[in-house]
């Protein structure tokens, strides 16, 4: 049986233990839904817009817009980096 004392101290761990897991979790499903240049590039090369009917090809350039990429080798405008 845990000591009165202890009770407390195991709570405190137990919740902490539960923090980093949905912390964790949380980064690494951001981490697997990054955009990067690979993935613009096959989303690009998998959509004809050719064959797309107008609003399909609306809706697929919009996707595309908006998309934002993750690139280490990018440069903002305006930094000196």
């Amino acid at each position: 049986m845990i000591n009165r004392r202890w009770g407390p101290v195991l709570l405190a761990a137990l919740v902490v233990i539960g923090l980093w897991a949905l912390v964790l979790t949380g980064y690494s499903i951001a981490k697997a839904h990054r955009v990067t240049v690979e993935s613009v590039r096959a989303y690009i090369e998998s959509v004809d817009l050719s064959r797309l009917s107008g609003a399909d090809r609306a809706k697929a350039i919009r996707k595309l817009a908006d998309m934002r990429f993750h690139s280490k080798s990018a440069k903002k405008p305006g930094w000196n980096a």
